[in-house]
């Protein structure tokens, strides 16, 4: 998408992947170059059409790992997730080992190229979080029903979030906030906070959040990426809120001008340490 308004040939050709494919490494790089921070940096071998082009190839559940790690690593700086202790969690796994039967890896790897490449993913980004609402409530209904772990994921319904957000944002001041911070404690996928941010506006706030589940960070991270908040990622904090809370202004808590919050009801409170004073 960010490379059709860039260059005229790729906007205008028939299969843009090929017509960039064509691109030197010369002019790719002064391409890329051209580009906003927050777009990921890929390379012709990345792309779902060469892949799907290689899916007969002996191994390829380990070239489709492979090329996820290549692009997780090559954009670890703008799409790594922290947690409260500094590490970097990337963006991919490595998604075959979940599959038990290593002769079934490939099947499975040739399985979501084929379904991924009749998919057009360019008008996602225009189609805010209405569009994937549904998905992010299955997905975590999922988890809940089927993980039982001690952090099984909660949400808040769709039409909860966004009546919060109407309140918390009211129309008469939708287009006139602007540089403003949004943060949620326990974010979960984001489902508050990208209801807010979209009655902002998402290029009027920064979002900050922290989340005890990796598998609910991981979730806020594609939400970010998908409804065009990556420059808010990097404050995105996998870590326990109530234990280790890691927005501070020096030695205080930060403060934000929106705050939203589903609790951590699972949580035990009252096994958590108390403070004294």
């Amino acid at each position: 998408m960010e490379a059709k308004k860039l260059d005229e040939t790729i906007a205008n050709a028939d299969q843009w992947e090929a017509a960039q494919t064509q691109l030197s490494e010369d002019n790719l790089e002064m391409l890329q170059m051209r580009m906003g921070p927050d777009t990921a940096l890929l390379k012709p071998s990345h792309f779902i059409n060469y892949l799907f082009s290689q899916q007969n190839a002996p191994d390829f559940a380990k070239l489709f790992d492979d090329t996820l790690m290549d692009i997780a690593i090559s954009n670890n700086d703008v799409f790594a997730v922290k947690t409260d202790g500094g590490a970097k969690v990337v963006l991919f796994d490595r998604l075959s080992n979940y599959i038990a039967d290593d002769s079934k890896r490939d099947n499975f790897c040739r399985a979501i190229i084929n379904k991924l490449v009749e998919f057009s993913f360019e008008r996602i980004f225009t189609q805010k979080f209405d569009f994937y609402a549904t998905i992010f409530e299955y997905l975590i209904k999922d988890y809940n029903s089927n993980s039982g772990g001690k952090y099984a994921e909660y949400f808040t319904p769709h039409a909860v979030a966004r009546i919060m957000a109407e309140i918390q944002v009211p129309k008469a001041q939708q287009g006139q906030i602007k540089n403003v911070s949004v943060y949620d404690p326990s974010a979960g996928s984001g489902t508050l906070l990208m209801n807010v941010a979209h009655a902002i506006g998402e290029n009027r706030c920064s979002i900050y959040t922290q989340d005890i589940s990796q598998k609910s960070s991981n979730l806020l991270r594609l939400n970010l990426i998908l409804n065009n908040l990556v420059h808010s990622i990097p404050q995105v904090i996998q870590g326990n809120t109530l234990l280790h809370p890691y927005h501070k202004d020096g030695s205080e808590l930060k403060r934000f001008d929106y705050i939203v919050s589903n609790p951590p009801f699972k949580l035990d409170f009252q096994r958590l340490p108390r403070r004294v004073g």
